[in-house]
């Protein structure tokens, strides 16, 4: 698949797909922050030369601090 043209999805095709992804985003925000915790208490974020585990993060993720 090179992209997801809206355009061509049936109605109901569209909202199993929005349903999927909310799906998908969620289990990834929670997978984000259970291993941002373990960052932060295992303090790799030190070895790795960050000043801070959410500055580890900030970079690991391509987000502001």
């Amino acid at each position: 698949m090179t992209g997801l043209d809206p355009e061509t999805l049936s109605g109901a095709d569209a909202a199993r797909l929005l349903a999927a992804f909310a799906e998908i985003e969620r289990l990834a925000s929670a997978g984000k922050l259970l291993s941002a915790r373990r960052v932060e208490s295992s303090n790799v974020w030190r070895r790795s030369g960050h000043r801070s585990a959410a500055a580890h993060v900030a970079e690991a993720t391509g987000t502001g601090i």
